[in-house]
């Protein structure tokens, strides 16, 4: 999870360079984090717990077999 962090942090400052100001990046390689905000050289994920992340894969498990 750490690596990731640092590789995203990493691509934001080649993208928008060293005066990263709040950008909010959502990721979808893992469903159950929602997003991360890199401030400075500061990086925070906001993380779904198990609960939530299981009932979203059902609905769409539902959403899918139902279309």
């Amino acid at each position: 999870m750490m690596l990731l962090l640092k590789l995203l942090l990493a691509a934001v400052k080649r993208r928008y360079g060293s005066r990263i100001e709040i950008e909010t990046v959502r990721i979808c390689l893992s469903p159950n984090v929602r997003r991360i905000d890199a401030v400075g050289r500061r990086v925070r994920a906001t993380v779904l717990d198990a609960a939530t992340t299981a009932s979203r894969q059902i609905g769409r498990q539902r959403r899918a077999s139902e279309g």
